[in-house]
C-alpha cells in the first residue's frame, strides 16, 4: 500500500481497547492501545516487560523487542497471528458462566447458607459466591477470621455446597509479628519495621506467597481469587500476580482468577475485572461500548460490578437495565460495596422488580450452554465472543445511537438500554441497527428482515 511503518510510528487511527480498569470513573475515559487501526497495521512494543524463564522470572536487560502485525482490513487474521504469538484463550470452567454474588460484606458461615437459601427460595441461580476482602481478620491477612468461619470444617463446607467459593486477596497488606507465617517469611525476606511484605515480588517472596498463602487456601475449599491489587504504578506486578496464580489454580483444574488488566496479553488470565465503578447511568451507559473495545486485544472474558460498586443513588429502573445488559456479558457478577444501602439482593425490591429480575437471571442460566459453546470456539478459533458492530461495518463506527450495540457469539445481537425512559411516555425509544441476514426479537418473536 501507499502506508509507511517505521519504529515510534504514531497511532493516530486505532480502536482503542480496554484499559487498566474504570475504577473512580467520572466523565471521559482514555482507552489503551489495541490491535485494530484503520491504519491496517499496529506494533506492540514489549521491550520493558518480564521474561518468565521456567519457573524464574527476570527483568530483562535494555532492549528493543517490538511485534508488527501488518493486516489491512482483515483484524481476524491479525488476532489469529496475536494468539499463535502470545498463546490462544484458556478454556473457562463452565460454573463461571452462571451468575455470580460478591457484595463486600463480612459474611460468617451462617450468612452464607441464608444468602443461598433466600436465592433459593426466589428461584434464582447461583453458581459463584465471592468474598470480598472481610473473610479475614486485622492480625492475619491472609487467615480466615475465627470468629466468622470453622476452619477445621471449611473444606467439608464449601464441597458441600453446589456453588463454588472465591476470595478477594490484597498481596501489598503487610505481615506483622502475631501472624502465625511471620517468621516462616522472615527467613527469607527482612522485615521493615517489625513488618514484612510480598511486595515487591521476587523469586523467594513470590514461591512463599504460592506454598503460605494461596495453597492454604485453595485447600480450604477456595476454587476463584480475586486478585485486588490496585496498583495502575505497577502493573508489573500485577502480571506476575496473575500469572502465577493462574499457574497454581490450573493445577488441579481448569483455572479462574479475577483482576484488573496488567496490560501483557491479558487474555491468558480470565477473568478480567473492570473495578470498583460508581452507582450512575453514566456508567452503565459507557460499559457496553468498552465492552466491544476489548475484542480489539482479543479479550471476552471481561466482567463487571453489575448495579454499579459504589457511590450513586440506588433506583430500581437502573439497576434493571444494568441487570438486563449484565445478563448478556461474558461473565454475569452482582457486585457492590458493604452496606444496607446497596440493594443487590432482588427479594429487596418490590414484587414486580423481583419478577423481572428473576425472569433475566434464570434467563442467564439457560444461556450457559450457548456461552460455553461460543467459549470453546473462542478457544480453538480466537474469535471474540462480544464483537461490535464495526467488524462487519466499519462505516458505523462513530455513529453514537448504534456504538453500544454488539454480537454476543454467532447468534446473538443485543442492543443495551442505558439511558432512563421518558416520563411523559413511560417507556424508552431506541434505534436499532439491523445487520443483514433474518433476525427474531427475542421476547415477541417478531421477524425482521436485515
Amino acid at each position: 500500500t501507499d502506508k509507511e511503518w517505521t519504529i515510534g510510528h504514531r497511532d493516530f487511527r486505532n480502536f482503542g481497547s480496554i484499559g487498566y480498569s474504570l475504577d473512580n470513573l467520572n466523565g471521559k475515559f482514555k482507552l489503551s492501545k489495541g490491535l485494530y487501526s484503520l491504519d491496517g497495521f499496529v506494533a506492540i512494543d514489549d521491550s520493558q516487560n518480564y521474561v518468565l524463564d521456567n519457573d524464574n522470572f527476570v527483568k530483562r536487560e535494555p532492549t528493543t523487542d517490538i511485534y508488527l502485525f501488518v493486516y489491512r482490513t482483515d483484524l481476524g487474521l491479525c488476532l489469529q497471528d496475536y494468539f499463535s504469538l502470545t498463546g490462544y484463550p484458556p478454556m473457562i470452567p463452565r460454573y463461571a458462566l452462571g451468575n455470580w454474588w460478591y457484595k463486600n460484606d463480612k459474611y460468617n458461615m451462617y450468612d452464607i447458607d441464608e444468602i443461598l437459601k433466600k436465592f433459593h427460595d426466589v428461584h434464582i441461580p447461583i453458581s459463584v459466591f465471592l468474598l470480598g476482602d472481610k473473610w479475614h481478620n486485622d492480625i492475619e491477612n491472609y487467615n480466615y477470621d475465627r470468629t466468622l468461619f470453622d476452619i477445621s470444617v471449611l473444606n467439608k463446607y464449601y464441597f458441600s455446597k453446589l456453588q463454588k467459593f472465591g476470595l478477594t486477596v490484597n498481596q501489598s497488606l503487610k505481615i506483622n509479628q502475631n501472624d502465625p507465617i511471620y517468621n516462616e517469611i522472615i527467613k527469607y525476606i527482612p522485615p521493615t519495621n517489625d513488618e514484612v511484605s510480598f511486595i515487591p515480588l521476587n523469586n523467594n517472596s513470590i514461591n512463599l506467597y504460592l506454598n503460605l498463602v494461596v495453597n492454604n487456601l485453595m485447600n480450604s475449599g477456595i476454587n476463584i481469587f480475586n486478585i485486588d491489587y490496585n496498583n495502575q504504578k505497577d502493573k508489573d506486578n500485577l502480571f506476575l500476580l496473575n500469572h502465577y496464580h493462574y499457574v497454581v489454580a490450573n493445577m488441579k483444574q481448569r483455572g479462574i482468577i479475577l483482576s484488573r488488566n496488567p496490560g501483557i496479553a491479558p487474555h491468558r488470565y480470565p477473568i478480567i475485572y473492570s473495578g470498583k465503578t460508581r452507582v450512575s447511568w453514566e456508567t452503565l451507559n459507557f460499559l457496553p461500548s468498552y465492552n466491544n473495545s476489548a475484542a480489539n486485544l482479543g479479550v471476552s472474558w471481561h466482567a463487571h460490578a453489575i448495579g454499579g460498586y459504589y457511590g450513586g443513588i440506588e433506583d430500581d429502573e437502573l439497576y434493571l437495565r444494568y441487570l438486563q445488559f449484565g445478563v448478556f456479558n461474558p461473565i454475569f457478577i452482582l457486585s457492590s460495596d458493604a452496606g444496607k444501602y446497596y440493594k443487590r439482593e432482588p427479594w429487596k425490591w418490590n414484587s414486580l422488580i423481583v419478577n423481572v429480575i428473576k425472569e433475566y437471571m434464570q434467563l442467564r442460566n439457560k444461556l450457559v450452554p450457548y456461552i460455553y459453546n461460543e467459549s470453546y470456539n473462542y478457544h480453538k478459533c480466537g474469535v471474540p465472543l462480544i464483537q461490535p458492530l464495526y467488524y462487519k461495518y466499519p462505516k458505523i463506527y462513530d455513529e453514537p445511537n448504534y456504538v453500544n450495540q454488539y454480537f454476543f457469539g454467532s447468534r446473538i445481537m443485543i442492543s443495551p438500554i442505558t439511558k432512563r425512559k421518558n416520563t411523559e411516555m413511560n417507556r424508552v425509544v431506541q434505534r436499532i441497527f439491523i445487520p443483514n441476514g433474518i433476525w427474531y426479537d427475542y421476547a415477541s418473536g417478531k421477524k425482521f428482515i436485515g
